[in-house]
């Protein structure tokens, strides 16, 4: 069977069948990423193309999904134990789930700890944001009377 590659799509590929003549479509198997800015990416790493690139978009909503937790508990646990203790806690949990994150061995591990990452972050910045504002106005009230 004589073939030539005619058309070079994402996720398969036509060839022509010289001998009838009928085009055949191919799926791709393998693929050939860019490495000329990132040497390895979430997307090259799990071969997160063709019928699992919806899992890109899931990357980041498990993320945003976390972030919504956490904000719904942040608040309640900020109050109960302190913002210094809470800003700590979050902020030691989000270096550790980040720095461990480009080792993980799977796609599940790593949406896994995407969500914890979520989680952490409004009792991390939000948190830490209003702490910090509490302090400048602090400063400004004993500059005032002082």
């Amino acid at each position: 069977m004589d073939t030539l590659l005619l058309h070079d799509a994402s996720c398969g590929y036509l060839v022509q069948n010289l001998t009838t003549g009928r085009m055949e479509e191919f799926p791709c198997t393998k693929w050939d990423f860019d490495t000329s800015t990132f040497s390895s990416t979430v997307t090259s790493e799990f071969s997160l193309v063709c019928e699992r690139r919806y899992l890109r978009v899931v990357h980041q909503s498990i993320f945003m999904s976390g972030v919504m937790v956490g904000t719904l508990f942040s608040g309640f646990l900020v109050d109960r134990y302190g913002r210094l203790r809470m800003i700590a806690i979050s902020i030691t949990s989000y270096t550790v789930l980040a720095l461990s994150s480009p080792w993980l061995p799977s796609l599940e591990f790593l949406l896994a700890f995407r969500f914890l990452l979520g989680i952490m972050q409004p009792s991390s910045l939000t948190t830490g944001y209003i702490l910090g504002k509490q302090y400048e106005l602090h400063l400004r009230l004993v500059n005032i009377s002082g």
